[in-house]
């Protein structure tokens, strides 16, 4: 056989098993988020202290929980799974604010899952004028995505908010995309570690 048709034979065949294991590895799942509520938590405690001067404050976070399921996971386990986070807040002057964020979660078991956002006791007191937020003043959305599937929604209100508000923009809201905080970014970091599921750490560039 002519050394060229060998070689086109083989880039063939290569080119068949990887597509080929490409898609027995493609990550295959479903998920449904099942439960939205919101909490105020105050900062914790801590013994110890990086500076002599500091001293303890009696403040509030706003914690938004969810309550997710995955099943259907390739040997029972899904890759990855993201939550992107809407959160508005009606001050009581001024223009709606809506907070914004994406968190993906990684090695996920089939199974009821738990996540948590939350929003510093500086921004409700800026925004707001005040230490909490009235529950018909707040409201959630979240959209649950696996690479693949269709995604899972969830919007929690107790309040009268407009249709789709989560997909308004500037000027008719102010939107924050670095408000809302995943747990790794708050004082309550190494609490119930193992009660939520690993986020993604994205590669330092």
């Amino acid at each position: 056989m002519h050394t060229g048709v060998i070689r086109c034979s083989v880039q063939v065949l290569l080119c068949s098993v990887l597509c080929g294991a490409h898609v027995g590895f493609a990550q295959r799942g479903r998920v449904r988020v099942n439960d939205i509520n919101i909490n105020y938590i105050r900062s914790p405690k801590f013994e110890d202290t990086s500076d002599s001067r500091a001293k303890p404050r009696d403040r509030e976070w706003l914690q938004v929980r969810c309550e997710y399921e995955t099943d259907d996971g390739r040997g029972g386990w899904i890759d990855e799974v993201t939550l992107e986070w809407s959160v508005a807040v009606v001050p009581k002057s001024g223009k709606p604010v809506i907070c914004k964020r994406q968190v993906t979660y990684v090695d996920i078991a089939d199974g009821n899952h738990h996540a948590v956002m939350y929003i510093r006791p500086g921004f409700m007191r800026r925004y707001y004028e005040d230490r909490r937020i009235g529950n018909r003043d707040v409201a959630v959305y979240v959209e649950a995505r696996i690479p693949g599937a269709n995604p899972a929604t969830y919007e929690y209100s107790k309040g009268k908010m407009p249709r789709e508000w989560w997909r308004y923009e500037e000027p008719q809201v102010v939107v924050k995309q670095t408000e809302l905080l995943n747990r790794m970014e708050t004082p309550f970091a190494p609490l119930d570690y193992d009660f939520y599921e690993h986020i993604k750490v994205e590669p330092r560039r």
